[in-house]
């Protein structure tokens, strides 16, 4: 390695001197660095040169002192280099770090210059500033000595009274306004001088406003006197601010504005308004002022603007007058009321008055409106008003109204009472005239067609009195005309007025004088023709109610007979050994006796005393059964044309009933075709909607599905006057006793009591149609059992009270059920039956008579099931007057026997009581 070093070290230090190469490398080093590193150099240089090319090579022995000398004067030369060197870098730090300082220096000297360039454009900026500050306060001296001038002026020519306190309140100065105002001079106002003005009855106010003004830091206002030292007072409006600085309170600036002549005409203002309120309150008018919520564009329609006024319009103001005029005490209670809740919307009057109102340019005078009070009571009001207009809207409206109710209401009392007359007098009910002592100078067409004047007829002044009363009645009217004289009206009388063609007709008069003196007078006819017709009728009724309960006490006695022989031809017929001819002997009676009962039922049911016994029955056989009566009925020119609907629903109703009703209609049509004609009569099945009820107003009509009886004839047909009357009683179209005017009214009487209704429609000379609706119902029709031979029944015993009035029907009751099997006890009537009981007789079952003198069937069978509630009664009678007569049915489920009593249908009757069956 060594060998290696030295090799390339040598083409460059050489192989002999070594030394003197690197004493350059040495001097180098000791140039750039110094001692230390020039001394490492000197060394390691000494030590290469030694080792590497001083011989012996690669050795540090030295073989000579030349070698030494040199190695020696190597080291030396390479320390006094490193001195050298040291001492050369000494000098350039001290160089260096001198340059440092001058450079330093420079730049302290050039900051300095620069801080005095600044400190110079400091003190020129502040000579600047100085100035412009010297020149600023000297203008705003200038300006404040402006300002003050300005203020000054301002204040002294300022027609408002100007005052600047300090914080205290202290007054610093004031302006001739305030003096003068204030009747203070500036020097009198100073300091708390000022408070000398105010009034002594508004210091301690105003003290107080402007301590809590102060204390909260807001403006003070404050309205009061000024008292001068000469009396004067002066009314002021005082408004005082803070002055402050940077929020550093330092006074107080205030303006006095004189609002003497201004309180004054406050002061006039109230009184006025006093007087008005005054006047407004002590004024029997109601006052009052309306207003809109929302303000009504007046460019709207009329209608579309009453709706706003509906919607939006109350009352904001009124005097006590208008609110007592709405049932209130105090105006309080009705302000706030909405115009909807006192001005009906519902009534057309209020509508036009308000349509007035708005096409009047809303302004309108005596207008009335209809309103209701507190207690709902229609009231009339008279009103003035006027509505407020700006910018194109409504926005409230004035205005003030009277009562006037009692005059409306005495008007309308006035009104109805002439339209009663009027009505009256225009009415067909009464004949009105009007006559002057002996001629009638005014009359209705009642009393014109009643006597067969003409309106020309009373022109011509034809209506005297001499002429149209006929002779005998002299007497009655010189009393009328005397009690009217003294009485002012006379009582009605009966006489009789000539008519124009010389007949009579019989009137009810009566009159009063429409004055002190007889002059004038008024008097009523009424034309009594249709009264004693309608008396000849009721005549007439009577007679048929006489003939009736005539004819029904002879069809109960009849009955009671023929039970009789009804009975003994039963137990004749019953025996084994009777001859033949015998036999047809008793069954001739036997048959005789049930027609004489079916007469007795007919006349029963002309007197209107059976029993109604309603039944579901099919209108088609009923009319197929009568068909042979209803033929009879007519005469040889009618004929009878039946249409049978085979669909047609049955019917709850009497089948008696029905057969009287067809009766009567058939009888009817045959004296409406005395020429002849054709009766048809028709079944259907219709359904009455509600529609078709609903054409039928005042009509009691359950909408549903009924079956229709239409009978119709090609008769003289009625007009419609006669129509109206058709059904009412005693009303005919026959002459006098050909008719009882009652037919149709039993007929209608007969079909509402059915549930059903009916109709007639007619024209003269179409002939007339009758349509009876009866309900339907859908059970099946009960038909007629066949007739079978009576078969005695199997008796079953038991113990049965017989209580029957008749002796005969008693003993042949007795004997019927006795041949059954029967125990029978017997009474004469209820009280006897009775004490039977009483006595504690066993009784099974009672038979008894519904009528009977003293207790009646009903009562007896009352009084017996007090005791033993689950009796089984079987009533008997032809006809009964009592409580079930008057309603018309049987009760539901009562066991009844109508006389003649068959003895096999007596014994079955009772058995199927006592077996508890179907009764």
């Amino acid at each position: 390695m060594m060998a290696v070093v030295r090799w390339l070290l040598g083409p460059l230090l050489g192989a002999q001197l070594p030394f003197t190469t690197l004493v350059i490398a040495v001097l180098v080093v000791a140039w750039y660095g110094g001692l230390g590193p020039a001394l490492l150099a000197t060394g390691l240089s000494a030590f290469l040169g030694l080792f590497l090319f001083i011989p012996p090579t690669y050795s540090l022995q030295l073989t000579g002192k030349m070698e030494l000398v040199r190695v020696l004067f190597f080291s030396l030369t390479g320390a006094i280099a490193a001195m050298l060197g040291e001492s050369r870098l000494r000098a350039q730090a001290r160089a260096e770090a001198s340059a440092v300082e001058a450079r330093n220096a420079a730049d302290l000297a050039r900051a300095e210059a620069r801080r005095a360039e600044q400190e110079k454009s400091r003190a020129e900026a502040a000579a600047v500033e100085a100035e412009e500050a010297l020149n600023q306060q000297l203008a705003i001296e200038a300006a404040l000595s402006s300002s003050e001038a300005r203020f000054r002026v301002m204040a002294e020519s300022s027609p408002l009274g100007i005052y600047i306190t300090n914080p205290a309140g202290d007054c610093l100065y004031t302006n001739p306004a305030y003096q003068r105002i204030s009747g203070l001079s500036e020097q009198q106002a100073r300091g708390t001088g000022w408070s000398r003005a105010i009034h002594p009855e508004d210091r301690e106010r105003v003290f107080q406003e402007w301590y809590q003004a102060a204390e909260r830091r807001i403006p003070f206002q404050s309205e009061h006197r000024f008292a001068h030292l000469d009396g004067k007072v002066v009314w002021t409006r005082v408004n005082a601010a803070e002055i402050a600085d940077q929020e550093q309170l330092v006074g107080y600036v205030g303006l006095v504005e004189d609002i003497s002549q201004h309180a004054a005409a406050q002061a006039a203002l109230r009184q006025s308004e006093e007087r008005y309120r005054a006047f407004i309150e002590q004024t029997a008018e109601g006052v009052w002022r309306f207003e809109l919520e929302q303000p009504v564009p007046v460019t709207l329609p009329d209608d579309e603007q009453i709706e706003r006024f509906y919607a939006h319009a109350f009352l904001a103001e009124c005097n006590d007058a208008l609110a007592q005029m709405y049932g209130y005490s105090k105006a309080g209670e009705l302000v706030g009321s909405r115009l909807s809740d006192m001005m009906p919307h519902s009534d057309p009057q209020n509508l036009a008055y308000l349509r007035a109102f708005i096409r009047s340019g809303y302004r309108l005078t005596d207008a009335e409106s209809h309103e209701f009070d507190r207690q709902g009571n229609q009231r009339y009001f008279l009103n003035n008003l006027i509505g407020v207009v700006s910018e194109g809207h409504l926005r409230r409206a004035w205005g003030s109204q009277r009562d006037v109710t009692l005059n409306r209401q005495a008007e309308s009392a006035i009104q109805a009472s002439e339209a009663r007359f009027r009505s009256v007098f225009e009415s067909g009910m009464i004949g009105i005239a009007f006559w002057n002592g002996q001629l009638i100078t005014s009359a209705n067409d009642v009393l014109l067609d009643m006597l067969g004047y003409t309106r020309e007829d009373l022109a011509q002044g034809m209506l005297r009195h001499g002429r149209l009363t006929p002779p005998g009645y002299e007497e009655v009217d010189r009393k009328a005309t005397e009690e009217t004289r003294l009485r002012g009206s006379c009582t009605p009388y009966e006489k009789e007025f000539l008519r124009k063609d010389g007949s009579r007709v019989p009137v009810l008069v009566g009159g009063a004088r429409l004055a002190d003196h007889m002059v004038d007078a008024v008097f009523f006819v009424l034309d009594l023709t249709a009264r004693r017709q309608a008396e000849d009728r009721l005549r007439q009724a009577e007679r048929i109610e006489v003939v009736g309960q005539l004819a029904g006490g002879m069809a109960h006695e009849a009955n009671n007979q023929m039970s009789v022989v009804l009975g003994a031809a039963s137990f004749i017929l019953a025996r084994k050994d009777l001859p033949d001819p015998v036999r047809q002997d008793v069954d001739y009676i036997r048959q005789a006796a049930e027609r004489t009962a079916s007469i007795t039922r007919q006349l029963l049911a002309f007197s209107r005393r059976q029993i109604l016994k309603p039944e579901v029955v099919n209108l088609n056989a009923v009319l197929n059964n009568l068909q042979p009566i209803l033929r009879r009925t007519l005469t040889e020119q009618q004929t009878l044309e039946l249409r049978l609907d085979p669909a047609a629903a049955p019917v709850r109703a009497d089948p008696a009933q029905l057969d009287q009703v067809l009766l009567n209609l058939t009888i009817n049509a045959r004296d409406a075709m005395p020429d002849g004609g054709t009766l048809t009569i028709e079944t259907r099945e219709v359904e009455l909607t509600d529609e078709y009820t609903a054409r039928r107003p005042g009509v009691s009509i359950i909408p549903g599905t009924y079956t229709a009886l239409v009978v119709s004839d090609t008769g003289h047909g009625m007009d419609q006057d006669t129509m109206k009357h058709l059904f009412e009683p005693f009303f005919t179209t026959k002459a006098v006793g050909q008719g009882s005017g009652l037919g149709l009214a039993m007929v209608y009487g007969i079909v509402k009591q059915t549930g059903g209704n009916i109709w007639a429609y007619s024209e003269p000379g179409m002939g007339t149609t009758l349509k009876l609706y009866f309900p339907s119902v859908r059970d099946s029709a009960s038909a007629p059992a066949p007739a079978e031979p009576e078969q005695p029944s199997r008796a079953v015993g038991g113990r049965i009270l017989i209580v029957e009035d008749d002796p005969l029907v008693r003993e042949m009751a007795r004997r019927s059920l006795a041949e059954a099997g029967y125990e029978v006890m017997e009474a004469a009537d209820g009280q006897m039956a009775l004490d039977l009981v009483s006595r504690g007789a066993r009784v099974d079952a009672v038979l008894t008579d519904l009528a009977m003198p003293g207790i009646g069937g009903r009562e007896l069978a009352r009084r017996l099931r007090e005791g033993r509630a689950s009796l089984p009664v079987i009533f008997m009678s032809g006809y009964t007057d009592d409580v079930v007569l008057r309603r018309g049915l049987l009760e539901s489920g009562v066991p009844f026997l109508e006389k003649p009593l068959s003895p096999v249908k007596l014994a079955q009757k009772m058995r199927q009581v006592l077996d508890g069956g179907t009764l």
